[in-house]
């Protein structure tokens, strides 16, 4: 019988390999299924639903490490992590998380986010998108491939970071636009290698260059999806 080369299953393990990139919270911004509509990550509802596994909200200062989520005694899949969102109409970030499976950490530098509005580093691939109005071009909106080894978006005022793997999903204000759509619990199933992997316990951390003290519960919001075995 031949040798099987490379993984036992089709399970990404590397947490290297997921998707890196910031949203910045205006026509871009990420939006998740609440009730008949969506909700957006500056929006109470995006926050207080039971879409996500864990979410922590309390103020921290700047480059203070929380945790968001920790489990121990279970398998299963990470499927996206964000952290807190910047306060500012205009400035530019650095987030770094700290995934930890299995008892082995790993550090994921986001780098800098370039200037734009409120920004929030995420870790994952995002679904697609979602038309919000006019008609959806490269020039002014972000154009989703689920690649997170190059440029993930394309629009008239996106930053990349190529060295970091990071990309600002953006748009011109007054511009038609488009939102970015999240995963769901299926995503372990219809696209596992975009998640990460975990046979026995998943920690993940969250630091940031801002300070959240005194912001709203949904600046403050840094959470995660995660789908368990058992």
């Amino acid at each position: 019988m031949a040798a099987v080369i490379g993984s036992r299953d089709n399970y990404n393990r590397d947490p290297n390999k997921m998707g890196k990139f910031y949203i910045g919270a205006y026509g871009g911004m990420p939006i998740i299924p609440y009730g008949n509509a969506v909700s957006a990550q500056s929006y109470g509802a995006f926050h207080s639903t039971n879409y996500w596994t864990s979410i922590n909200n309390t103020g921290v200062t700047a480059n203070t490490v929380r945790t968001i989520y920790s489990v121990s005694g279970n398998s299963g899949f990470l499927i996206s992590a964000f952290s807190q969102q910047g306060n500012s109409s205009s400035m530019s970030a650095s987030v770094t998380f700290v995934v930890t499976i299995d008892g082995v950490a790993t550090t994921l530098a986001l780098g800098a986010s370039g200037t734009t509005g409120y920004p929030a580093g995420w870790l994952g691939t995002p679904a697609g998108i979602r038309r919000n109005s006019g008609t959806l071009t490269a020039q002014n909106t972000a154009v989703i491939a689920n690649d997170h080894l190059g440029p993930l978006g394309a629009s008239s005022n996106t930053v990349v970071n190529l060295g970091n793997k990071t990309v600002i999903y953006g748009r011109n204000d007054n511009s038609n636009n488009g939102q970015v759509l999240l995963p769901t619990l299926s995503w372990p199933t219809t696209n596992p290698l975009a998640c990460l992997r975990f046979e026995n316990s998943l920690t993940i951390t969250v630091a940031a260059d801002f300070t959240t003290v005194g912001l709203d519960v949904v600046r403050r919001g840094a959470g995660c999806l995660v789908r368990l075995d058992t």
